[in-house]
Parts: structure tokens; C-alpha cells; sequence
């Protein structure tokens, strides 16, 4: 006896009508039936009874079935059905659950001055829509906090299943605009839209709308090549969670029901819940202090591998410093910037430093200044004594920093008239980041 399944609304044309399409232009009219490419679910080999569901595409009825996937209310691609599926979860008390997915995988031939812009209208929210501008993401989302179980299921899912080659889409939640008599008539947006995937910028790219009388939820998912992990969810946690009622008719879900369950059951299950609270705890700690780590090191990472003029000087300032080295500035000193940026002092010793920054190779004539600066010092603070000075050279600061040359300069010669130490400002960042205090001390004043 075959197990029973679950129908589901799908708002496409059947694959076999597809079928005569893609033959029709191929042998008759490319153009025919317009542009529109055939949607990926209609040619997706899915073995629907293996995973507990029966589909039931335009033209079909639709008023038994559990879920739906894109729905839509054109009148030739599903209105009439999804009113009826919308009928029969009411008549059941069940609530009506939707997945449309947002995008594609395709480049688009034309790229418009606004940008790049995919989203899909809700059939249930009076027009409102979902949807936002094309994203590159340089790192994969992360689910949103404080979601159920099936919703960070289905984030984590969503997280893994898509390959990193393709892209997202910002998804906002906005409302209707309808021409009426030469103006635009707008309305607000209808029900709410709770996050599912997050960017690291706090962009919303995979989401759920739930209608204002809550009877409908409709997930709103980025482009996916398959259907099968969407489907998987819904047969194994989306129904069960949300619809419970149609679980227990696929007789698969005994399980499931807390009125059922034995005391070992119930106190795994407790266990579980516990160990998944406590996972999310401890991330949302780990990740708030590699955040302010991230934060805390990037006031020195940044301007001292990109910066220039002050901003790359303050970095070394606060290197020098963390290394307890003394340090002043000596355009404040001087109340002139007729010398070196920095006077530094470690114990009974002083030196000045020089700090540079080049785009590309560090030019030669940079370490022109620092001996000039020495020897007019004298002049200047006399009372101070110092017994040398150090260039700082943040070059090829164009470059990122693991792809520049090792030292500021390369010719021999060149290197070895030098009469005081260069650094470039890469050691430097190697030194502060390990922690290493005693190598910027030697580095600076030797040993």
C-alpha cells in the first residue's frame, strides 16, 4: 500500500504543457507564448511521493492541499486555484502556508540605472510585494535571531544549499501604487515581514510575510537550482510545526505529538531544546566578542595598512604606545611641522620618527627627510636629547597588504647607506597583532 501524501498548489502551468511550449518554439515560434522562461519547478525531475506530496498545478484543484509554491494571482497562472487552496486551510482551521522564491541564477542581458531588482508580489497581501536590490555577499548570512525551530531549520538550510557563486536579493516589504485619474494612488504595505537570513550588513535576504489575520504565511527565499530542500523542510518541519493537522493525516507524524510521546521522548526532546538554547547563548556571546575584537583591532589595521598622512600616523602612535613606548606629537610640541611626526622615549632614551606613506614602490627620497630632521633637532629642543631617528613607510598602500614586497626597499646599495633603521608598516601590524611588544621596542631603539 503506498504511503499517503500531501497535495500541494503549485502556481505554474503542468510540466507536459511546458512540454508543447518548448517544442512550439523550437520548431515554429521562438516568441511564442512571450518571453517568459520556463520556471525551473516544471523541469526539475522531483520524486513527489517519495517526499510525502502530490502536486497539483494550474488547472487543477487545489482546495485539499497543505501548502503552496508560487503562488500568484494572474488569471491564467493559478488565481482561481489559489483562492481555493486559501478556502480549503480556512475551512480546516489550518494555517496556509506559501514559498516563492525571489531571482534566478541568469545575468541579465540589459543592466538597469537602478540597479538590479528582483521580488515577488504576495497573492495574499493586497498587493503588497517583497523584494530589493541584487547582493554580492562576500561571506554567507547568518539566521536571524531568535527564530522557531522551523524557521532557523530553514535558514540553515537555505544557508548550505545555495551555491556561493550566486547572488541575493535585499528583500524589504513595500506597499501597492495604482495609476488613478493622471496620479498615483499608494497604499502601505499589508501584514509584517520577520527576517529568516541576515546579512553581515543587516540585510534581510530570506524572510517569511505573515498576513494581518494571520492565516497566511508566505516564505520569500532567494533563487535555489532544486526544489527538493524546500520541500524537504515543509514535510518535515514546516507541517509539522505549523500545521499539524495535515501531518497527522500523512499518519507519519505519531512522533511528533506530545499527547503520544513516551517520558524517554519527552525528555530528549527537553534535552535537545536545552542543548539548542544554550548553542545559540554561547554563539551570540562568541560572536558579540569577535565583533568587538574585530572593531577594537581595526582602529589600528586599517590606517596603518591603508592610511596616510594622520590618520596613518595616529596608528603608529597607538602602536608605540600599547608597547609602552612614550610617545608625542611633535607638531603639538613644536607647534610647527618643521620636524619628524613623533618623538618617542623608552626609559632614558629618545628618538624621533618619521612617518611615510606611498602608493606604490616607497621612493627614495623619502628617507631624505629623517637625517635632516636629526640634524636640525638640536636647534629645535635642545634641552631633549635624541639619539636617532626611524622611518615608518606604509607603502604599495594600494595593494593588499599580503600581496606587497616585504621591505620598502629592495637595492642594495641603497639600503645599505641607509644611516637608520626603515619599517615598514606591515612588520609593524605583524608585531602589534601577535602581541610581540618586545620586537617593537628593539625595532625602534635597538636592543
Amino acid at each position: 500500500m503506498a504511503a499517503p501524501t500531501l497535495d500541494v498548489h503549485i502556481g505554474e502551468w503542468t510540466p507536459s504543457r511546458w512540454d508543447e511550449i518548448d517544442t512550439i518554439r523550437a520548431e515554429h515560434n521562438p516568441r511564442a507564448f512571450g518571453d517568459r522562461a520556463r520556471p525551473g519547478i516544471t523541469s526539475e525531475l522531483i520524486d513527489w511521493a517519495a517526499l510525502g506530496f502530490t502536486p497539483r498545478w494550474v488547472g487543477e484543484d487545489s482546495s485539499e492541499a497543505v501548502a503552496a509554491l508560487e503562488p500568484n494571482l494572474f488569471h491564467d497562472r493559478g488565481a482561481d486555484e489559489w483562492r481555493r487552496f486559501l478556502a480549503g486551510a480556512e475551512s480546516r482551521a489550518e494555517l496556509a502556508l506559501a514559498v516563492s522564491l525571489v531571482g534566478s541564477a541568469a545575468e541579465p542581458a540589459y543592466r538597469p540605472l537602478g540597479g538590479l531588482r528582483a521580488g515577488v508580489t504576495l497573492p495574499g497581501g493586497d498587493g503588497s510585494s517583497v523584494g530589493g536590490e541584487r547582493l554580492a555577499l562576500a561571506s554567507p548570512p547568518e539566521p536571524a535571531p531568535d527564530l522557531g525551530r522551523a524557521d532557523r531549520d530553514l535558514a540553515l538550510r537555505l544557508a548550505g544549499a545555495r551555491p556561493s557563486e550566486l547572488p541575493w536579493w535585499h528583500l524589504e516589504l513595500a506597499g501597492f501604487e495604482e495609476y488613478r485619474g493622471g496620479y498615483i494612488a499608494e497604499s502601505g504595505p499589508e501584514g509584517t515581514l520577520l527576517p529568516l537570513l541576515v546579512s553581515r550588513a543587516g540585510e534581510v535576504v530570506a524572510a517569511v510575510w505573515t498576513s494581518p489575520d494571520n492565516a497566511i504565511r508566505h516564505y520569500v527565499l532567494p533563487y535555489l537550482p532544486s526544489y527538493v530542500p524546500i520541500l524537504q523542510w515543509l514535510s518535515e518541519q514546516a507541517i509539522p510545526e505549523f500545521v499539524p493537522t495535515a501531518a497527522r493525516r500523512m499518519r507519519t507524524s505519531l512522533a511528533g505529538e506530545a499527547a503520544l510521546q513516551t517520558g524517554a521522548e519527552v525528555a530528549a526532546l527537553a534535552e535537545l531544546a536545552d542543548l539548542e538554547a544554550d548553542y545559540d547563548r554561547r554563539r551570540n556571546e562568541l560572536q558579540a566578542r569577535v565583533d568587538s575584537a574585530a572593531a577594537e583591532a581595526n582602529e589600528v589595521r586599517d590606517p596603518l595598512l591603508y592610511g596616510s598622512g594622520g590618520s596613518l600616523v595616529a596608528a603608529v602612535h597607538r602602536v608605540l604606545t600599547d608597547a609602552g613606548v612614550a610617545i608625542r606629537d611633535l607638531d603639538e610640541l613644536l607647534g610647527t611641522t618643521a620636524n619628524a611626526d613623533l618623538l618617542a622615549s623608552w626609559r632614558d632614551r629618545n628618538i624621533l620618527i618619521e612617518v611615510k606613506s606611498a602608493t606604490g614602490n616607497a621612493p627614495e627620497r623619502l628617507a631624505e627627510a629623517p637625517s635632516r630632521h636629526l640634524a636640525t633637532w638640536p636647534q629645535l629642543r635642545p634641552q631633549i636629547p635624541v639619539e636617532g631617528v626611524v622611518l615608518v613607510v606604509n607603502h604599495q598602500s594600494k595593494t593588499h597588504p599580503l600581496d606587497r614586497s616585504p621591505q620598502p626597499y629592495s637595492r642594495t646599495e641603497f639600503i645599505d647607506s641607509l644611516a637608520f633603521p626603515v619599517i615598514s608598516a606591515m612588520q609593524l601590524f605583524g608585531w602589534w597583532r601577535r602581541g610581540d611588544h618586545e620586537a617593537i621596542r628593539s625595532a625602534f631603539f635597538g636592543t
